[in-house]
């Protein structure tokens, strides 16, 4: 299992539907086919995508799941709403075989860790433009990735790259400035912002 994901988790864009998963897939790494397996996702006490039912996968096969729309049946807000101070955490991926019991060591086999943000905390998307000697809109996100072989486990890489929602390099950071409106930070950067969002196109 491979993904990707926010190692910062700010709960006000996740609200706005900004994905905290950005790529999922699963290989079937065997000699034979797998199928009538499930995959639930779960970050404790906060969200949990409960059980997703994977398509039977051919030897070598990769299953590509699309991340943005994950089924979760709990998002906490209320919970989230409370937290003052960051929280270090981690995601807790599980598979289970057609049968019903865990595959491999159950939760430890995925552990995805991850940094939950007070609700009014700054998030990515925002940068120091030493040229112009201002804060600007920043393209760039820090996603984690992690590489998950089921029963053995794996661990998870942070990495710096560019990433894209929508086609909207800086949407993260747009967002926030209508989530945060009075933050200091949206201040610096309200003008980018609103043309940011008025470039989105209208969708019915």
């Amino acid at each position: 299992m491979t993904i990707a994901y926010l190692p910062r988790l700010n709960w006000s864009l996740l609200r706005a539907g900004v994905p905290l998963i950005w790529r999922l897939a699963v290989e079937n790494c065997g000699e034979a086919a797998v199928a009538g397996c499930a995959l639930r996702i779960e970050l404790p006490g906060f969200l949990d995508s409960g059980a997703i039912a994977l398509r039977e996968l051919a030897p070598g096969e990769t299953l590509e799941l699309d991340a943005a729309r994950l089924p979760w049946v709990r998002r906490d807000f209320a919970r989230a709403a409370q937290l003052t101070r960051d929280e270090e955490t981690s995601l807790h991926l599980t598979l289970r075989a057609s049968d019903g019991p865990l595959v491999g060591s159950a939760l430890r086999a995925g552990l995805c860790p991850l940094t939950l943000l007070p609700p009014d905390e700054w998030v990515p998307g925002l940068r120091y433009d030493d040229e112009r000697a201002a804060f600007a809109l920043d393209p760039r996100l820090d996603l984690a990735q992690a590489t998950i072989d089921f029963p053995g486990g794996g661990t998870a890489q942070h990495a710096r790259r560019e990433a894209t929602w929508q086609g909207q390099l800086p949407l993260p950071a747009a967002v926030a400035a209508l989530l945060c409106a009075e933050h200091p930070q949206v201040e610096l950067i309200k003008d980018e912002a609103m043309e940011a969002l008025a470039k989105l196109p209208l969708r019915s």
